[in-house]
């Protein structure tokens, strides 16, 4: 396939010959005056058919090259420079007849006239083509070549003087002309180079982004062109980031060297392959006319990848997922293209890692329903529809309110409440997860405001920091200073990540930015603690205060001997490493009693008290009274009862 975006190396063909109207202009000056000056010593008519001939050939070998202005990169040097040769011969011609039919039959002074416009020429000539130096000389050649040869077949003193002048004037010309084709040359070189560097990742010497999308843009124009196929390939490694994190980033540098070769070797000359981000790489496969064919190229990546290798004595095991789409097939533009083979490779993930998955008609609906609650969660975030519900937090041993979890809830305008299970991974995908989750910080520093000027005290707000928020240190900036400007107590305020905020490309600054928050007052929470591979890693490395305990552990503690194991193992690890721990999704008395007993911290679950809006939740503070000692003001007469039968009183039947 040709490659319209390469530099054109050869330069412009058309910047040889001054390719504009001031070009043609010029030469119409000269040979006018050349003409004139001769008129009074010639017959007309041969002079002026050779005025005409002269214009028409000049003429036309500028609007040849202006026809190839920019277009010669896929022009080999060596036939550039030859046509540049015969061009710059065909060029000469008509001044060459000029020296042979009239130096020695005209005055001197017309003679001089004429040979000034000859040196003239000569040396804008060579020098403007000394980017060839076969053109150039070609060029030079030709012109005083013939005019040393009419000064000596003359033979006068006069002429052989101009012979020696002519001479010398031609040797300094070669000088300049290699001179400067040395320059060019060194010119080109370094151009070379700045491309290259602009096209391609230094790391695995791929072609990065930017010459992908160049490619992708040409190769969908091809494939129109000669009406074939084309798939594209979006591919993650798996669990890279653990590599990093466990073997250091050398070795992780290694592995993407390793799988960049390995990729290169499945694909050959059949396409391209580019690293486009961290451990991200893309494939673009032609000729792919059938789903057969990129079916079988799909699983030779996969088998290729995951070959076991050694790195550093250390033994590895790579896999790959892989998103595919193919066009025309799924998609009939570059956008669209790339977005349904990312949306195929998310699916994938989402099922098994070390498989591909290839877009299919489901995804085509899911699109249409994506969109749909797409646009009513551009109205949702225009109309204020989001709101925000609040469900309590109990310290399990004192039995007092410990501080509110914020839960984000969508009334929609018919009045029904969506959970985030039912927008979210629409906001995800159509990148909406920022506005949706600085919703819902700046709502609870307005309601904790509220409270504060009522006199209430919420002990906390634990509020949901989502990946894309804590990478951006605007985000993070804007939410420090809302909180300074409202009044609050940064320590009242818990920011609760999860693991994906900590694992993929982008973020490699998040601990920076976690222990910066940590730095104002913030407290940090790790969610959903126990369902990642890499928490323990985590409690090693991030600045966390806290961890929450996945429900899913949580709802089997009565049945399951191994969750209670894990269960206890990660309070016991929290305490020893002087963090607290909060248990989710606790709904039943015996599972309080058995996380009292392990020494867990903190419980919620609809145990204690479901989610509430606003209001319940003011309401719920106020019946508190945290500020008054007594225990069982704090929390519901459930977990007063439970309190009280856990340190041996006798619990009323009432």
């Amino acid at each position: 396939m040709s490659n319209s975006n390469k530099p054109d190396s050869n330069g412009r063909f058309s910047s040889m010959f001054w390719t504009t109207s001031t070009a043609i202009l010029g030469n119409i000056v000269t040979l006018t005056i050349s003409l004139l000056a001769l008129l009074p010593y010639s017959e007309p008519a041969p002079l002026f058919t050779w005025w005409v001939i002269s214009i028409s050939l000049a003429t036309y070998i500028i609007i040849k090259g202006k026809g190839l202005h920019g277009n010669t990169s896929n022009i080999a040097p060596h036939k550039l420079s030859r046509m540049l040769s015969l061009s710059s011969f065909s060029f000469t011609l008509p001044w060459t007849y000029l020296i042979i039919r009239y130096i020695g039959h005209v005055p001197a002074e017309t003679e001089i006239l004429i040979i000034t416009t000859i040196a003239g020429i000569s040396a804008a000539g060579a020098i403007r083509l000394s980017r060839y130096p076969m053109a150039s000389l070609t060029f030079l050649g030709s012109m005083i070549v013939p005019s040393i040869a009419v000064f000596l077949w003359i033979g006068d003193y006069q002429h052989i003087l101009l012979t020696v002048l002519f001479a010398s004037f031609s040797i300094y010309l070669v000088a300049t002309v290699y001179f400067n084709a040395n320059l060019w040359k060194q010119k080109s070189q370094a151009m070379d180079k700045l491309h290259r560097l602009a096209m391609q990742d230094t790391l695995t010497s791929l072609p990065n982004r930017r010459h992908f999308r160049e490619y992708l843009d040409q190769a969908l124009i091809d494939t129109d062109n000669h009406s074939t196929g084309l798939s594209l390939f979006i591919c993650d490694v798996d669990h890279f980031k653990n590599v990093n994190d466990t073997s250091g980033h050398e070795t992780g540098d290694l592995l993407l060297k390793e799988i960049a070769n390995r990729l290169k070797d499945c694909i050959g000359d059949k396409g391209m392959v580019a690293r486009i981000g961290g451990d991200e790489f893309a494939i673009i496969a032609n000729n792919q006319n059938t789903p057969k064919n990129t079916l079988d190229l799909a699983k030779s990546i996969i088998a290729q990848v995951s070959r076991p290798l050694k790195i550093d004595s250390q033994p590895m095991t790579p896999s790959m997922s892989i998103g595919i789409s193919m066009y025309p097939f799924d998609a009939h533009d570059e956008k669209t293209l790339l977005t349904h083979a990312d949306m195929a490779l998310q699916r994938g993930k989402s099922i098994s890692r070390g498989q591909f998955d290839f877009f299919d008609q489901k995804l085509k609906s899911q699109i249409s329903s994506d969109e749909l609650i797409e646009c009513d969660l551009r109205v949702a975030l225009t109309e204020k529809q989001f709101e925000l519900f609040y469900q309590p937090k109990i310290d399990i041993r004192s039995g007092h309110l410990s501080g509110f979890e914020t839960l984000l809830r969508w009334r929609k305008s018919n009045g029904k409440i969506a959970t985030p299970g039912e927008f979210f991974s629409v906001a995800e995908k159509r990148g909406m997860m920022p506005y949706v989750s600085d919703f819902a910080g700046k709502q609870a520093i307005q309601d904790m405001e509220i409270w504060e000027n009522m006199g209430l005290d919420p002990v906390s707000v634990a509020i949901n920091i989502h990946s894309s928020q804590i990478r951006d240190p605007h985000r993070m900036d804007k939410l420090v200073t809302r909180v300074n400007k409202a009044g609050i107590n940064p320590k009242k305020l818990i920011l609760e990540i999860t693991e994906d905020c900590v694992i993929g490309r982008g973020t490699e600054d998040v601990p920076k930015m976690m222990q910066q928050l940590q730095n104002h007052g913030f407290s940090i929470s790790l969610d959903d603690f126990g369902t990642g591979f890499a928490s323990l890693t985590h409690l090693k490395t991030l600045p966390v205060n806290e961890i929450k305990i996945d429900r899913s552990f949580i709802r089997d503690l009565l049945t399951s001997p191994p969750d209670r194991a894990i269960v206890h193992a990660m309070i016991k690890l929290a305490s020893s490493l002087g963090l607290q721990t909060v248990a989710e999704g606790i709904e039943e008395s015996e599972q309080h009693s058995v996380l009292l007993a392990m020494g867990c911290n903190i419980g919620q679950g609809y145990y204690y008290a479901k989610p509430m809006d606003v209001e319940a939740a003011t309401n719920y503070l106020k019946s508190c009274s945290i500020r008054q000692q007594a225990s069982q003001s704090n929390v519901t007469p459930m977990v007063s009862a439970q309190l009280r039968a856990s340190s041996g009183e006798k619990v009323s039947s009432n």
